[in-house]
This record gives structure tokens, sequence and C-alpha cells, in this order.
């Protein structure tokens, strides 16, 4: 899997989970972007997100992989951050591939 970052983006964390072949943590003065490549695939529980302010959750297509996209903001912020987007990547059996929180 590739993805393009803004040019000012930089590596904050080489830090990833146990059950991750990858992972890696990106931020610039906008946005942090936590990047990883496995098949632990533990979600927020729906009624938890349902009640979250703004939430949206949509299906799309990612070079021709299924992901989700869901999206919410938060009472009160995480540092400077006050929005999340995850995004979920899946093959073509179902399997989670790649997960991106930003």
């Amino acid at each position: 899997m590739t993805f393009y970052l803004p040019k000012d983006m930089r590596l904050e964390s080489a830090e990833m989970c146990v059950e991750c072949a990858w992972g890696s943590t990106y931020s610039n003065d906008r946005m942090r972007l936590h990047a990883t490549y496995t098949s632990w695939n533990e979600e927020y529980a729906q009624d938890y997100l349902a009640k979250k302010a703004e939430y949206i959750k949509e299906m799309k297509t990612i070079d021709g992989n299924r992901a989700k996209i869901q999206s919410w903001r938060l009472e009160k912020a995480v540092g400077e951050y006050n929005l999340t987007i995850e995004v979920r990547v899946y093959d073509s059996s179902g399997k989670l591939k790649a997960m991106m929180v930003a």
C-alpha cells in the first residue's frame, strides 16, 4: 500500500503495535497521521461513535480495495486536535489490510 503525505509532514515516531507489520506517525502544524499495516481489526463500538458530534461513516473504494471511512469531532481536544478521521482498507476477502487515523 502506498500513500502520499504533504511535503511539510515529518516522521514523528516509528512505534507500532505488536500485531502490525509496519506503523509510523507523521505530523505537521495542522494534523497528526498514524498509519499501520495490520490485519488486527479492533474498532470503536458503533454505538459509541454514533453518539459523537458530526459522526459520518462512508464506504468507498480506494485503489480497488473496499475502505471504511469514519470521522467524528471530539468533545475535548486531544492536544490541539479535535477532529478524528479513521480509514480502514480491506482486501478482497474482507480482511483488514491497513488503517490510518488522522
